[in-house]
């Protein structure tokens, strides 16, 4: 599935937000691996894939729409309220962004791992 060498730049930038978060452990890449590294923090394991990609300013849905292939990977693993999984993927000018993959859409969340507020909609007169 995986083309090319692992994002090394990308697992730079990301493993300090990810100490901050609480215990890493890095994942050996052997080309068809659905995460990079894991978190043990709180009583929850989250698993983090992290990719460049290329629009990185669109919204949740239209990144789950241009890395649908590599989401499918990740929604491979168990998922559950102690078992989270997530992708941070990042720019090429070394921007993180970070997202809970849930079953059916992308969260967007915070580098804490919380989710970010939605946007308030227009009130109905």
């Amino acid at each position: 599935m995986s083309r090319g060498r692992p994002p090394y730049h990308g697992i730079d930038l990301a493993l300090p937000v990810a100490r901050a978060r609480g215990r890493v452990m890095e994942i050996v890449q052997n080309g068809d691996t659905p995460a990079m590294f894991v978190i043990d923090a709180d009583g929850k394991i989250f698993f983090v894939y992290i990719r460049r990609v290329d629009p990185f300013r669109v919204t949740p849905a239209d990144m789950e729409a241009e890395n649908r292939t590599v989401l499918t990977l990740i929604r491979s693993l168990p998922a559950s309220a102690d078992i989270i999984r997530e992708f941070w993927p990042y720019s090429k000018y070394g921007t993180l962004r970070f997202f809970r993959v849930e079953d059916s859409r992308l969260l967007a969340i915070g580098r804490d791992g919380r989710p970010l507020a939605e946007p308030v909609g227009k009130a109905v007169p």
